[in-house]
């Protein structure tokens, strides 16, 4: 709302989940916009090609569902087999959602294998 100009210094952090490079040559992505967004590049590979990551990411994400609804829930070792071989098309997204959604809806402690998927 002001009238004079501020200088600001910041970093601007962006994903996707598309190849950008192979879309500027497709001329679906600006060029310029992809060199300025571009500066440091980090590569994460999908969910299904990092398994080592799914249980202690759905430990991650049960310790703070348990803390968002004042609940103490917890895997079976059988839930825990079905999650780590799940694909995870949708990514940590999708793991995190199934987790809540199983937590919310389970009946006891225990998450079973059946999961909602």
């Amino acid at each position: 709302g002001g009238t004079k100009q501020i200088s600001v210094d910041f970093r601007l952090i962006t994903a996707s989940n598309r190849d950008l490079a192979a879309l500027v040559d497709e001329g679906k992505f600006r060029e310029d916009l992809f060199y300025r967004l571009n500066v440091v590049n980090i590569t994460v590979p999908p969910l299904k090609d990092r398994k080592e990551d799914i249980l202690p990411l759905c430990d991650y994400f049960l310790d703070k569902i348990n803390k968002k609804y004042g609940i103490n829930k917890e895997l079976t070792p059988k839930a825990r087999e079905t999650l780590m071989n799940y694909s995870w098309p949708g990514n940590v997204r999708e793991l995190s959602n199934v987790l809540e959604m199983a937590a919310v809806a389970s009946i006891g402690k225990n998450i079973t294998e059946d999961l909602y998927f």
